[in-house]
């Protein structure tokens, strides 16, 4: 005697129901990895930017190379700095 309990359709729903599961928990831990190692490489990628549009301000008069020489090193001596998990420019 066939019952719901052991249909064939009772099976397939419930693996459906796993595999549903298994990717909702797979896309968080994708997005969890994504965001610390977004977070991890954003500071150096803002601090490269920064120092490309400060090259060509001096390229273009904008900036002497004394005001650029200055900058860079208070960029390098800020990165250089230990960061906080809770510093606000951490994020």
């Amino acid at each position: 005697m066939l019952t719901l309990a052991n249909s064939p359709v009772t099976s397939v729903l419930l693996w459906v129901g796993v595999l549903m599961v298994l990717v909702l928990l797979g896309a968080v831990a994708i997005l969890a990895f994504r965001r610390t190692a977004l977070a991890d490489r954003g500071a150096g990628a803002d601090n490269a930017g920064m120092l490309e549009q400060m090259r060509r301000m001096v390229e273009k008069g904008e900036m002497t190379q004394e005001e650029f020489d200055q900058a860079r090193r208070a960029i390098v001596q800020r990165a250089k700095e230990p960061r906080s998990p809770g510093d606000p420019d951490n994020a």
